[in-house]
């Protein structure tokens, strides 16, 4: 038995990323327990109410994403504000609030099937024609737990794709979260608070935009404007979970 495999089973503590139980070793580089698996299984096979589709096939977007030209949303799960309990709002806890590779490693090979399907429909030949970006974490969020959850997805997603990372955007600070604001509200905000990198080297090719979650879609859209102004072909929007139209 290696060092490794020692610490593993004897020493390490893997919990389930939705009620929070410690799994047996046998299942400590898995993400759930066995409930709590199918509870996310369930979760993502959701029907959209404007497509049909499975919410992991669905690609509706927000009015603002559309007017921005974003070609897509793409999303593991619909954002449930009045669950008290489920495993994908458990795993948007462990993504926002804990430095987590075994949950960050879930999530992303998931999202990156999406990825794929929406690049392969592109025709997409060249690694050197994509790149991966995200919308980065507010400044006082950032402070508060010392890490950008979006930034180390897509840090995952370029290792599984091959295509670059890189860090398009940065935060200033706002006045106030966009979590305390409606839509009208979230849109401005994020306008004073999200500024694009200069000198990129970005035209002609394609962006694969990174949120954890999008709700109004302000943050995202802002993100996509910029990077159609700076000379992107297009944008493919991916999150872990959308807000659904009612």
């Amino acid at each position: 038995m290696t060092a490794k495999e020692f610490y593993r089973r004897f020493i390490a503590v893997h919990k389930c990323g939705g009620c929070g139980e410690i799994l047996p070793w046998q299942r400590s580089d898995e993400a759930f327990c066995e409930k709590c698996q199918l509870d996310w299984n369930r979760d993502t096979v959701v029907g959209c109410k404007e497509c049909f589709l499975p919410v992991r096939e669905c690609g509706c977007m927000p009015d603002a994403l559309k007017k921005a030209g974003a070609l897509t949303l793409r999303k593991l799960f619909f954002y449930r504000e009045d669950a008290t309990y489920s495993a994908t709002m458990g795993m948007i806890y462990w993504i926002k609030h804990r430095k987590s590779k075994r949950m960050t490693r879930y999530v992303c090979d998931r999202i990156f099937t999406a990825v794929a399907e929406e690049l392969s429909a592109l025709g997409i030949e060249s690694p050197d024609e994509v790149f991966i970006t995200y919308v980065p974490r507010g400044k006082a969020s950032y402070r508060l737990h010392g890490f950008d959850q979006s930034r180390l997805v897509a840090d995952r997603l370029s290792e599984l794709t091959g295509y670059e990372s890189i860090r398009a955007f940065y935060s200033v600070f706002g006045k106030k979260q966009q979590k305390s604001l409606d839509s009208r509200g979230r849109m401005r905000n994020a306008k004073q608070t999200i500024r694009i990198n200069k000198g990129l080297d970005i035209k002609g090719r394609y962006a694969v935009l990174f949120d954890d979650i999008v709700t109004s879609g302000a943050s995202m859209a802002v993100c996509t404007d910029c990077l159609m102004k700076a000379g992107v072909k297009g944008v493919i929007c991916v999150s872990l979970a959308s807000k659904p139209k009612k």
